[in-house]
């Protein structure tokens, strides 16, 4: 349907989704990663050899946060379901890190000696068909006005039309309002290994 749409037409609907999100208080996280810096780190970082690829490291960092988010709620395995797009290539992969997630990740949510390797998450992740599922095109959504906002940023992505720039830096804001703390996802100090490596991964204007 985007593309029948003039420019208007989709910020008067993109604003209308932000304010639905707003207002039924939904939260948001994410993991933000510059392509160049992880194809620099890979070859010579143990823990992105074990996540594989960009895309599970950017879920895995995405499910670690929710993990290190909730982990002082009592009584609640089985309330976090993970819900992702289809992603046929990685997604056994990914499975298997939720089941079995590698040690060195339990530092980045403190990970007490007694409690089990993310005990906040559903062991099984979900992989859905993103027409048939309207949440997951919201993600698809918040994900597209945030690389946008990154690329803006990081100047590699010229403007269409004046302003254009502004508007998306002004959507992030509106979504950032609405993310979950930003010590779960780029902690500014006392950051462990597995956190000092996601932060070196963003780019800079994401890490706020």
């Amino acid at each position: 349907p985007w593309r029948g749409l003039d420019g208007k037409q989709r910020s008067t609907i993109i604003n209308a989704v932000i304010k639905w999100i707003k207002k039924r208080k939904h939260n948001v996280t994410f993991s933000t990663i510059h392509k160049e810096k992880y194809n620099e780190l890979r070859s010579n970082n143990d823990m992105l050899n074990d996540l594989q690829s960009l895309w599970s490291t950017a879920a895995f960092h995405s499910l670690i946060t929710l993990q290190k988010h909730h982990q002082k709620e009592k009584k609640t395995k089985g309330h976090t379901v993970l819900i992702f797009d289809h992603e046929v290539k990685h997604e056994k992969y990914l499975s298997n890190l939720v089941f079995s997630p590698p040690e060195w990740s339990h530092e980045y949510y403190e990970k007490s000696n007694k409690a089990t390797p993310l005990n906040q998450i559903v062991d099984v992740p979900f992989f859905v068909d993103s027409e048939k599922v309207l949440l997951i095109q919201l993600a698809d959504l918040i994900a597209y006005i945030l690389r946008t906002h990154a690329e803006f940023s990081e100047g590699t992505m010229p403007e269409k039309y004046n302003d254009e720039a502004k508007k998306f830096a002004g959507w992030t804001d509106q979504i950032l309002e609405r993310a979950l703390p930003v010590s779960t996802r780029y902690p500014s100090r006392g950051r462990c290994p597995v956190a000092q490596l996601f932060w070196d991964l963003a780019p800079e204007c994401m890490r706020r």
